[in-house]
């Protein structure tokens, strides 16, 4: 893989990963209830890095 692709590979991962946390902290900032928009947006910090599996957690235990 050229240089070239690598750097668009990491800009286009880059431009989407921002892209993702300007939704987020949009909707997030929305919150009223001050606990519950820090836990989610703990929660969503997490996951949009990386560090959070999306099944973490959950009761259904489907995957």
């Amino acid at each position: 893989m050229s240089v070239a692709a690598k750097i668009t590979i990491n800009y286009g991962t880059e431009a989407q990963f921002l892209q993702q946390f300007a939704f987020a902290h949009d909707v997030i900032e929305r919150i009223t209830l001050p606990s519950l928009r820090e836990r989610i947006a703990d929660l969503v910090g997490k996951r949009l890095r990386g560090e959070l599996h999306p099944c973490a957690g959950c009761a259904r235990h489907c995957c």
